[in-house]
């Protein structure tokens, strides 16, 4: 099982804006894999990472990534958070 939150976003520029977010995992020695993703003033998908969270010894983690994007962002989130070996 893996739950995650939107914590935060800013944008820093026209090339990239960073997300925070928080995951929470029952078993945090499984490495999960999230996709974030940036959207511009129409909601077309300006920019998109995979990020890799591996094991660790707290259930709670919070994660801080930047986003490359192609032209200015006005929001972030998360896609979606899966264990690696699916």
């Amino acid at each position: 099982m893996v739950k995650f939150d939107l914590v935060a976003f800013t944008i820093d520029s026209n090339n990239q804006t960073t997300i925070r977010f928080l995951v929470v995992r029952k078993n945090p020695t499984n490495p999960i894999t999230c996709r974030v993703i940036a959207r511009d003033i129409n909601t077309a998908i300006v920019g998109d990472r995979f990020i890799e969270v591996g094991p660790t010894a707290q259930k709670s983690i919070e994660i801080k990534e930047a986003i490359p994007t192609r032209s200015k962002a006005v929001t972030a989130s998360i896609v979606r958070c899966l264990p690696k070996e699916r």
